[in-house]
C-alpha cells in the first residue's frame, strides 16, 4: 500500500512538471525577442510567426493524440510529448540560424499538442473521482505559482541587468578616475594645465 502510494505521487508530481512546462513555454520565448531579433536581423513580424507556428503545431497534433491517448498508454505518449518539447527546447537554445529557431518551435507545438490532451486524462485516471477536484486543483496550483515565480525571475532579468551594468559601469568610472589622480596628481581629472613649476 505505501509503495502504492508512493508511486501515485511520483506520477502526480511527473504530471504537475509537464504542467509546469506547458504553463511556462508561452512565456519563455519573448524575453529573447530582441536578441534574436539583433543577432538574425529579422523583423518583429517574422518573430511574431515563431508564436503562431507553435500554435498550430500544437492545435493540428493535441486532437489525434487524444485519440490516440485513448488506444496506447497514455504515460508513454506523455513522455513521448516531452521529448519533442525538450528538443525542441534545446534547438532554439543552440540555434544559429532563424530556420533553425523555427524548426525548434515546431517542434515545441508537437511536443505541447501531444501532452496539454494527455495531462488532463492522466490526472483523471490516476485519481478516484471523489479526489479529481483536487488533483486537478493541485495541478493548476503548481503551474500557477511556477508561472508567477518565473515571471519575477524574467523581470529581474529584463530590467535588473541594465541597473547592475549602470552601477558597474559607475564603478568602474570613480576607479579610472582615481587612479588617473594618483598618478599624475599635478593634473585635475578635467585635462586642466599643469600647476606652475618654480
Amino acid at each position: 500500500c505505501a509503495r502504492g502510494r508512493r508511486q501515485q505521487w511520483i506520477e502526480f508530481t511527473l504530471i504537475c512538471l509537464c504542467n509546469v512546462a506547458w504553463t511556462i513555454d508561452a512565456a519563455l520565448l519573448p524575453m529573447f525577442f530582441t536578441e534574436f531579433q539583433v543577432l538574425f536581423h529579422v523583423s518583429q513580424a517574422s518573430l511574431s510567426m515563431l508564436s503562431t507556428v507553435k500554435g498550430w503545431s500544437a492545435a493540428v497534433f493535441a486532437f489525434p493524440c487524444g485519440f490516440i491517448g485513448e488506444l496506447l498508454p497514455r504515460p508513454r505518449l506523455a513522455g513521448m510529448g516531452m521529448i519533442f518539447w525538450a528538443c525542441g527546447l534545446a534547438l532554439c537554445g543552440l540555434a544559429t540560424s532563424f530556420d533553425m529557431l523555427f524548426t525548434g518551435r515546431v517542434l515545441n507545438g508537437v511536443g505541447l499538442g501531444i501532452v496539454q490532451p494527455l495531462l488532463l486524462s492522466l490526472v483523471a485516471d490516476k485519481s478516484p473521482p471523489s479526489k479529481r477536484g483536487t488533483a486537478f486543483g493541485a495541478m493548476f496550483f503548481a503551474g500557477a505559482v511556477c508561472n508567477t515565480i518565473f515571471g519575477s525571475i524574467r523581470h529581474e532579468v529584463r530590467h535588473g541587468k541594465p541597473r547592475r551594468h549602470c552601477r558597474l559601469e559607475g564603478q568602474r568610472a570613480r576607479h579610472r578616475r582615481a587612479e588617473h589622480h594618483r598618478r599624475h596628481p599635478d593634473h585635475d581629472l578635467g585635462g586642466g594645465a599643469q600647476r606652475a613649476v618654480p
